[in-house]
């Protein structure tokens, strides 16, 4: 593997149904860098700095998403960022396909 580098992964993903077709959505996600200079600590730190300033809000199909619970640790030099996406989702149904029309005949019984 080539430095430097980003690894990203979905670690966690949970879905709770809140009412009917709405749904509470938590993805966590891993972005792991691994540095390129002999000054590894340097670089990590300011890594960090960007990816708290960047992932804070991101854009995606013109809907704004909020970073949460952003945190980060170093492991033998690699930095390992967390950071959480949570969303509602409405579920649509598939329409059925209305009745064709019908012809009702009927009168009084005397």
């Amino acid at each position: 593997m080539a430095t430097p580098c980003f690894l990203i992964s979905l670690n966690n993903f949970s879905q709770k149904q809140i009412t009917g077709k709405r749904y509470y959505r938590e993805q966590r996600f891993t972005i792991k860098y691994c540095p390129a200079t002999a000054n590894k600590n340097t670089e990590v730190c300011q890594v960090a700095d960007r990816l708290y300033d960047t992932l804070e809000s991101i854009l995606i199909e013109a809907d704004m998403f909020r970073g949460s619970k952003m945190s980060c640790e170093v492991v033998e030099g690699v930095l390992l960022f967390y950071v959480n996406y949570n969303f509602y989702v409405y579920k649509e149904t598939p329409s059925e396909e209305p009745m064709e029309n019908i012809a009702v005949e009927g009168g009084l019984k005397q």
